[in-house]
C-alpha cells in the first residue's frame, strides 16, 4: 500500500509490525480514557437523528449504557 501511494518502505517495516503485534497481544497497551468527549453532542439527540436512527435500527445496534472497554 505504501508504494502505491508513492511512499517508501522502511527496510525494518516487517520487524516494527512484528514488535507492535507482538506488544499488543502481550497486553502493552495504552489504556482507554475514562471519559470520551461529546464535543457538544447529546447523546439522544444524537441517536434520534433519522440517518443514526435508520442505521442503528438496520443493523440491529444497541446503543451503550455503559463503556464496554472495561475502563
Amino acid at each position: 500500500m505504501l508504494l502505491r501511494c508513492g511512499m517508501a518502505v522502511p527496510h525494518d517495516l516487517a520487524s516494527r509490525i512484528d514488535a507492535f503485534t507482538t506488544a499488543q497481544a502481550s497486553g502493552k497497551r495504552v489504556p482507554p480514557p475514562a471519559s470520551l468527549p461529546t464535543f457538544g453532542q447529546d447523546h439522544a439527540a444524537f441517536l434520534a437523528r433519522p440517518a443514526i436512527a435508520a442505521y442503528c435500527s438496520r443493523f440491529n445496534v444497541e446503543p451503550e449504557t455503559t463503556r464496554l472497554t472495561g475502563a
